[in-house]
């Protein structure tokens, strides 16, 4: 496995809105026309609160839900053995608690 090191990455969130629940997509591009992502999507999390989901899409707007370049569990782009890229990162929001997550973030 291989890690390449990027400055330049950036996450979008899409929000799946559902009568019973409400889906937050995440998924990875890339600045540096040069690098490409083979697998951009990154996770999705499931949310019944649409107000809760609505407070991720902005702190994901803000930056904050992933650590800054050069800490533990930034994200960077790795390459696996069938030599397709993907992005390893540490999320610091988890689905179980993510109310009190996104309030500790500010959000």
């Amino acid at each position: 496995m291989t890690t390449i090191p990027v400055d330049q990455l950036t996450v979008s969130a899409r929000l799946k809105h559902r009568p019973e629940d409400s889906v937050v997509e995440f998924w990875w591009r890339s600045s540096n026309p040069d690098l490409r992502i083979d697998r951009p999507h990154a996770f999705s999390i499931q949310v019944t609160n649409y107000t809760i989901a609505q407070r991720l899409i902005r702190a994901t707007s803000a930056g904050v839900i992933f650590p800054e370049p050069g800490k533990p569990g930034a994200p960077e782009v790795k390459v696996d053995i069938y030599n397709q890229t993907y992005v390893e990162a540490r999320c610091l929001v988890n689905a179980k608690r993510l109310n009190a997550d996104l309030r500790r973030l500010g959000f």
